[in-house]
């Protein structure tokens, strides 16, 4: 037994002058000179006048049950608070102190009515019960005997971008993916800037709230996370969900990347393939006409804006592909009332100026109603019927067109479609009446 119990009784009864419920009563019974209890300690008063004094404060603090008083240095007094001592199972929580006296006391905590993880707070006065359960953080109940669920709903335990674990008596928080923190507060991570991200080398990455996402570079196909040049103009329409007139960048099977003309409009009636613009022009400009040099010159215009192409109706542009590239297919393309379309022709030349440099009539193998389609709105006579490269009828010629009459005979033709005809760069005349497109282009291939 290591408590020695002396033999008289010390009885002390703190009671409030009003005796109003909530107070306290105390009684020390027993003191144990030389000796202090350890690892109970809830405060410490230093100095204090004396024992009684350091009872008192004991009264006054609802988890103090026992009290150890000490005069240091044999002048110096100490008091000690003490939780419930009824607690004690290891001798080494008494040690031998000669300067010190334990004061006990007998409560209605003395029994343990609590559990283990609770603390004792009793000897109330006028209290249907003499006791309560001070439970610790995490559990509630008379006997502390259930769990709190931090995690539950409408609790903000955890930051909102975290994650709440609920444990017995506790819990945890862990910030989500795609930010980090304590669990408690949690910021975004910038995956973008911190370059913990996985997209593409050839990709955009954009950051967003707990993520990112990757996007291909403009002219680039992919998901993000993988991004390849197209290898063709097919490639591009087949796998781009808006695929756009335009330049491309595209990929050769040699590994190089070149740029190329890629036309998409109405249903790519001129087919799949590389493209190169050899002509463009206004469609409202005079000047440009059967005779005009422009047909059979080796002069460019506007080389350097050629990336204008379907983006600028007024701007005209002669590539060197007009001269210098081989001709075995033509796209001949009309944009009116901000819509374009187009027809093909084959031929077989050495460039497009060769065959307006001749003069020759070449006939080409495109319908009048795929001739008409070009221009809503645009007819054309039944007869006579010439259409292909420098056709003529009369007055009236095209260097790529359609020319038609009413008599049947080509002798004086009074409606035709094309480029180059009459004065015009690109126009359509059925008798006196005209349509004039806003732009128009011929490709080659």
């Amino acid at each position: 037994m290591f408590l020695s119990i002396l033999s008289f009784l010390f009885i002390l009864a703190l009671v409030s002058e009003s005796q109003a419920a909530g107070c306290r009563t105390l009684e020390f019974r027993a003191t144990v000179s030389g000796k202090a209890l350890t690892n109970h300690t809830i405060r410490t008063i230093q100095p204090i006048r004396d024992a009684q004094t350091c009872r008192t404060k004991c009264y006054m603090e609802p988890l103090c049950f026992a009290v150890n008083f000490c005069h240091n240095d044999g002048s110096e007094t100490v008091c000690e608070l003490l939780n419930n001592t009824s607690t004690i199972v290891h001798d080494k929580d008494l040690v031998n102190k000669k300067e010190c006296t334990i004061y006990l006391s007998k409560s209605s905590c003395s029994s343990s009515p609590c559990p283990s993880n609770a603390s004792c707070h009793g000897d109330f006065l006028r209290a249907s019960v003499l006791y309560k359960c001070i439970c610790p953080s995490g559990f509630t109940g008379k006997f502390c005997e259930s769990d709190i669920d931090e995690c539950a709903p409408n609790t903000s335990y955890c930051h909102k971008d975290a994650t709440c674990n609920n444990s017995i008596g506790s819990y945890s928080c862990k910030c989500k993916g795609g930010y980090h923190g304590n669990g408690k507060t949690c910021q975004d991570i910038d995956e973008c800037e911190s370059n913990t991200h996985n997209c593409d080398a050839k990709a955009l990455c954009n950051n967003t709230r707990g993520g990112f996402t990757c996007k291909c570079k403009p002219g680039l196909l992919g998901n993000g996370t993988f991004c390849r040049y197209p290898e063709n103009c097919e490639d591009i329409r087949v796998n781009h969900p808006y695929p756009k007139d335009g330049f491309h960048n595209l990929k050769t099977a040699e590994g190089s990347v070149v740029e190329r003309l890629c036309v998409f409009s109405d249903s790519y009636e001129c087919g799949s393939g590389f493209w190169v613009l050899a002509l463009k022009l206004n469609g409202q400009k005079t000047g440009n006409g059967y005779t005009s040099p422009l047909w059979t010159s080796d002069s460019a215009i506007n080389q350097s804006l050629y990336k204008t192409t379907f983006e600028d109706d007024s701007i005209e542009i002669k590539l060197p592909a007009f001269w210098e590239h081989p001709v075995k297919k033509v796209c001949l393309g009309m944009k009116y009332l901000n819509v374009l379309k187009w027809v093909s022709a084959t031929v077989n030349a050495s460039s497009l100026r060769s065959l307006f440099e001749s003069e020759k009539e070449i006939p080409t193998n495109s319908s009048r109603a795929k001739w008409t389609s070009l221009l809503s709105g645009a007819k054309l006579q039944r007869n006579c019927n010439k259409q292909g490269f420098n056709m003529k009828c009369g007055g009236f010629s095209t260097r790529i067109g359609y020319l038609a009459n009413g008599e049947n005979e080509c002798k004086t033709c009074d409606s035709g479609i094309g480029f180059g005809i009459l004065s015009w760069g690109c126009r359509h005349k059925y008798w006196g009446k005209y349509i004039s497109p806003s732009s128009c282009y011929i490709l080659v291939q």
